[in-house]
């Protein structure tokens, strides 16, 4: 079916992948956008990577950084609007905004609408792949400081433990005394820790990717900060 709709110019699969996105284009947008006023796209490319570096963070840490990104993203738009068009077009924006506008027509039938708007409040998350939209060229550099932002999780992790082992009750993060989260919270820590673990499986499962190895050694530290 997939092959039948791509002779027909309806290649469904690699818009799924990404493979309809102009690349060249973007980057001569992205050039054109940086000229502009150069210490702006200076600014974005920090606060994109603090943002990325506190995502495994103390959640009021990554708030304030995710408030620092969309605000740099929001006051760039007059140089990186005419990027935002091939973003609508991805799978990813799409599916946000069915979820975005399935949400808001929720409030139609709740039974509390107070509460309903309450959680319309997690929909600014949403806004975050928008904000590091005009940063994809250098998605490499956003991966590095997710990969240490986890890391950093993970030595948490392993002060917690010892903390535990030798009776450091200053250093125990207040967490469960069954569970090692480090500063995440136990009830989400899984998820989060979880969400690190599949950012290093596709590289560790390569047979040919340069950073193989050190993303395998990175996935056992993932699983087992997962398991603790």
């Amino acid at each position: 079916m997939l092959a039948a709709m791509r002779t027909q110019g309806h290649d469904i699969w690699g818009w799924l992948t990404g493979r309809g996105v102009d690349h060249d284009a973007l980057w001569t947008l992205s050039e054109r956008s940086n000229r502009t006023i150069h210490w702006g796209h200076r600014l974005h490319v920090f606060s994109g990577c603090f943002f990325c570096s506190l995502l495994a963070g103390p959640t009021s840490f990554l708030e304030i950084s995710a408030a620092v990104l969309l605000s740099t993203a929001f006051c760039r738009l007059y140089a990186t609007w005419r990027l935002y068009p091939a973003l609508l077009k991805q799978p990813v924006t799409l599916v946000s905004i069915l979820i975005i506008l399935g949400m808001t027509l929720g409030l139609l039938w709740t039974p509390d609408v107070r509460a309903g708007v309450d959680e319309l409040d997690a929909l600014r998350w949403a806004f975050i792949p928008a904000a590091l939209w005009p940063l994809r060229h250098h998605w490499n550099l956003l991966v590095l400081f997710v990969v240490l932002g986890y890391l950093a999780a993970n030595v948490c992790q392993g002060v917690q433990a010892l903390a535990f082992a030798f009776g450091w009750e200053a250093l125990d993060f207040d967490a469960y005394p069954n569970r090692i989260s480090g500063w995440l919270i136990p009830s989400s820590g899984g998820s989060v820790l979880v969400a690190g673990l599949g950012l290093h499986l596709p590289a560790a499962l390569s047979a040919r990717h340069p950073l193989r190895w050190v993303s395998r050694v990175i996935a056992v530290i993932s699983f087992v900060a997962v398991i603790a």
